[in-house]
């Protein structure tokens, strides 16, 4: 790819077309991967430390990856085109700023002689706008270069990020598939049959236990110490439950982002969103999360499920049954009529007008 340039003509980025047409051959091959890998997760969501699950999943990221990396690759060279096309156009303001003060200086001196003419003092002038105008074109040809080579780099770096997190997650799920093969039951050890990782799970587990019995006996021993003695047990129980129901919740997270993309969603922000809308909705946050799930396997996008997902509920509180059911129902009706996800709100409303 090179920028093509004459002095006082337009200055183009030479590959884009077939750049676009790259690009866009390449976004219909992730779109099939993720598909067989939400395919894979589905048909190993009960047992995703097995060593059969781990080389399905292995031989997917692989293909994820070397396409990631062919993105990168093309990514790359438009921007160096690009780059080229700036450097052009750079040139191009330095010559035509020297041209306008160049005939400046001889306008000036025009119009100080006492030989010119009338005449060609304003043919003069017409030479000084004539180079005003070229230089505020070869300026305005280096913004749109200078916005090009920005809007490339920031494309790059994005996938660049992304093929590093690839990168990050082979390396892990091949740790686990040694791990496999070497366990006496083909299971790798360090990841629970959802796929979480077992030590994560039980750190966050045992932190906010930690923290669940540190409170209970804080406040155990200040009720104690202002001689009140009754309801402290009642208290001791509401509190261990919230534990648990805490546990429940990472764990029902865990399962979601088994399919989920982290790259669009990070699972803290799904879990906070879920969290505002179990107030919103006064619904359990562990049922939102189960949608959540049953939306994503229904094909869903990540950054859609949390706002199909409140529509759903909206549905089941006005008369339809559970969330999830409602998820099912509000993808049927959507995908019978090929709607969009921003649509979900309004069939979801129309749903309940027509109950």
């Amino acid at each position: 790819m090179a920028a093509k340039n004459t002095i006082g003509s337009r200055i183009v980025i030479e590959g884009v077309k077939e750049y676009n047409e790259s690009l866009k051959a390449i976004k219909a091959e992730q779109l099939e991967l993720r598909s067989e890998m939400k395919l894979c997760t589905e048909q190993f969501k009960e047992n995703a430390n097995s060593t059969e699950a781990l080389k399905e999943k292995y031989e997917i990221l692989t293909k994820q990856y070397d396409v990631q990396n062919r993105k990168v690759e093309e990514q790359a060279k438009v921007l160096e085109a690009a780059e080229r096309a700036r450097t052009e156009a750079r040139k191009g303001v330095e010559t035509y700023n020297i041209a306008l003060q160049n005939s400046k200086k001889e306008l000036e001196r025009l119009e100080n002689s006492t030989d010119a003419t009338s005449e060609a003092i304003e043919k003069q002038k017409e030479e000084v706008n004539k180079a005003a105008a070229q230089l505020q074109m070869a300026e305005k040809q280096y913004g749109k270069m200078d916005e090009s080579v920005m809007k490339y780099q920031t494309a790059l770096n994005t996938s660049e990020a992304e093929l590093v997190s690839m990168q990050r997650e082979l390396e892990k799920t091949r740790e686990y598939m040694r791990e496999a093969s070497n366990s006496s039951d083909g299971c790798a050890s360090s990841i629970d049959r959802y796929g979480k990782s077992v030590k994560e799970a039980k750190e966050e587990t045992e932190s906010f236990g930690k923290k669940a019995e540190q409170a209970m006996s804080s406040l155990a021993g200040a009720m104690a110490a202002a001689g009140i003695k009754e309801g402290v047990d009642e208290i001791t129980d509401s509190l261990i439950e919230c534990s648990e129901a805490a546990e429940t919740y990472e764990t029902a997270m865990a399962k979601i982002y088994t399919i989920a993309d982290e790259n669009k969603v990070a699972r803290q922000d799904m879990a906070q969103q879920l969290k505002e809308q179990s107030v919103a909705l006064v619904t359990s946050a562990n049922d939102l999360a189960e949608a959540s799930y049953n939306a994503l396997s229904a094909g869903q996008d990540t950054a859609d499920a949390v706002g199909f997902v409140a529509d759903a509920t909206k549905l089941a509180i006005g008369g339809y049954t559970e969330a999830s059911t409602a998820v099912d129902i509000l993808t049927t009706s959507m995908n019978a009529y090929n709607m969009e996800a921003s649509e979900s709100g309004k069939v979801a409303d129309m749903l309940i007008t027509t109950q």
